[in-house]
């Protein structure tokens, strides 16, 4: 599926790239999509479905439910069987790719799939905005020695 130049999904998206559309509003899917970038991923780019363009033709529900992946000749491929689809296009993740191509994980690959994208906020948690400047406080908090033969 190509995009016009003016809907690329990414800086130096290219248009045979598959486009990952991901929860741009989840630290657990914005975390898994930095790991994804960093393995460079072969011919696919990422966008937060929310970011995507309507051309697309997708609906929101189910892309606020699990990661799509929308390759190059229309096929749309979902959740876990997307996630298996990236992992073959990264060469790092070609042992996992193996892994979840094995007997059996494409019956239970779905469920744990789904399991965990339906806890994925409550997994890193949301804290508000004085929770998490407390917790940063507390981090990097230093207590500092007394000095040694101070004056």
């Amino acid at each position: 599926m190509a995009l016009r130049a003016s809907q690329q999904p990414t800086p130096g998206a290219r248009a045979r790239d598959d486009i990952t559309l991901y929860d741009g509003a989840c630290p657990v899917c914005r975390g898994a999509v930095r790991v994804l970038r960093a393995a460079h991923a072969r011919n696919v780019s990422y966008l937060p479905y929310q970011e995507a363009p309507r051309s697309l033709g997708l609906d929101p529900a189910p892309l606020e439910r699990e990661l799509h992946l929308v390759c190059r000749d229309g096929t749309v491929l979902r959740g876990f069987t997307a996630v298996r689809a990236v992992c073959w296009k990264t060469p790092l993740l070609w042992p996992l790719a193996v892994l979840l191509s094995l007997p059996g994980a494409s019956w239970l690959g779905p469920r744990v799939y789904r399991l965990v994208a339906a806890r994925r906020r409550r997994l890193l948690g949301r804290p508000s905005s004085a929770q998490a400047r407390g917790a940063f406080l507390t981090r990097t908090k230093t207590i500092l020695p007394p000095l040694a033969g101070g004056s």
